[in-house]
């Protein structure tokens, strides 16, 4: 059986010579199944740079690959409007047949068409477009396809994780893990790790929010945000791990990652820190300064390395996959928190990590810095931190 026959079964004042095919196909910025699966066909098919659809019907079907295609609709043209900012184009108003819905993204035929042509007279298509397949349910990305087979589009995923797929979120977040960015424009690689509590699928998701997962390199490098470059990254896992797994066995094996792929040296991952630690360390600035001989000092050249409040907050978002903003935020709250009860006189405790608390300072003799001279220090209130055991402080090679 024949398009056309179950067209005229549906519709009967359709014929092939009052209708043109839209034969959807990749346009070099938007995929036209990603388009449809997100719900955005009809707006997407409506705009044309072009009086492409000049007879009663359009016939629209997506482009499914090895001579296969979608079926999407069928159509009325009621015209359309001419608008000529931000460049000359017109605005097509489609209305779908209702009778013709039933199989709407559940209909594949087999076309034997080999031109490049998108808008085909109907007539061209006559004896050609066979039914080939009927679909149960309306084509979607709703079952997980399995741990081993997840290779996504960056197009894909966001509409994965806007329409909160059910399968997909399961699966993903509950499992941590091992992911790959692929850029297929040129075969460069990011190796990336998901540790927060919801797995892999908390992670993808804040790429999704904000296009580059809140890492610098993807957004200056690779440009992920923009949308002329969605299509050009592919999604995949490398290796998933027990959703119990710690931060450290997650980072060791991204670590493992970077080295066999050599992400570093030809791909889109930053050699932050030792390549061969077994975690990565945050970015610190570092800086070195002439110390000059004074009395009771000793001369010499100092190194001096810090992280600023901002580089805190990239390098714990980066961690546990949330926003900047969300990060920041938290680190706000907790030093407020801190800050009013040692003010108060209370002692905050974090058992492994070290004690806030308030002490006195006597007053004593000391010597002015510039000068020398000897001097008085008044008695104060101090404000203190003691480290805990967990703290493995690691000696700094002053040769860096």
């Amino acid at each position: 059986m024949q398009l056309y026959e179950l067209l005229r079964s549906w519709e009967p004042g359709f014929t092939s010579k009052g209708a043109k095919v839209h034969l959807a196909r990749f346009n070099g910025r938007e995929r036209p199944l990603d388009v449809f699966i997100a719900g955005n066909f009809d707006r997407w098919q409506a705009w044309q740079s072009r009086r492409n659809f000049s007879r009663r019907f359009v016939v629209s079907l997506i482009d499914a690959g090895g001579g296969r295609w979608l079926y999407a609709g069928l159509f009325e043209a009621k015209g359309a409007t001419a608008v000529e900012k931000p460049k000359p184009h017109f605005i097509y108003d489609l209305q779908r047949i209702a009778s013709a819905n039933e199989y709407t993204g559940r209909l594949y035929v087999r076309s034997a068409y080999k031109e490049r042509a998108s808008y085909v007279r109907g007539e061209t298509l006559d004896d050609d477009l066979e039914i080939a397949e009927l679909l149960p349910e309306r084509v979607s990305y709703g079952r997980f396809p399995g741990f081993k087979r997840v290779n996504l589009r960056k197009a894909q995923l966001d509409i994965i994780v806007l329409q909160n797929i059910e399968s997909w979120r399961t699966a993903l977040s509950n499992v941590k893990g091992i992911y790959l960015i692929t850029d297929t424009s040129n075969g460069k690689l990011y190796v990336g790790k998901a540790d927060g509590e919801q797995g892999i699928w908390q992670r993808w998701s804040s790429y999704v929010a904000n296009g580059h997962g809140n890492n610098v390199a993807l957004a200056k490098e690779l440009g992920l945000a923009g949308p002329e470059r969605r299509n050009d990254f592919n999604f995949s896992l490398l290796e998933i791990a027990d959703i119990q797994s710690t931060s450290e066995e997650i980072a060791r094996r991204e670590n493992h990652w970077k080295e066999v792929l050599a992400s570093r040296e030809h791909g889109y991952n930053r050699n932050w820190g030792e390549r061969h630690t077994n975690l990565s360390r945050p970015r610190v600035k570092c800086v070195r300064r002439e110390v000059r001989p004074v009395v009771g000092r000793k001369s010499g050249i100092k190194r001096r390395c810090s992280m600023n409040k901002h580089g805190l907050i990239e390098a714990v978002a980066e961690k546990t996959g949330d926003s900047k903003a969300e990060t920041g935020a938290v680190i706000d709250a907790f030093i407020e928190t801190v800050t009013r009860a040692v003010s108060d006189g209370q002692t905050i405790q974090l058992i492994g990590f070290g004690s806030f608390s308030t002490g006195n300072r006597a007053a004593r003799k000391g010597r002015n810095p510039s000068t020398g001279e000897e001097m008085s220090i008044t008695a104060a209130k101090t404000v203190k931190f003691t480290v805990g055991k967990a703290w493995r402080i690691q000696p700094v090679d002053a040769t860096h």
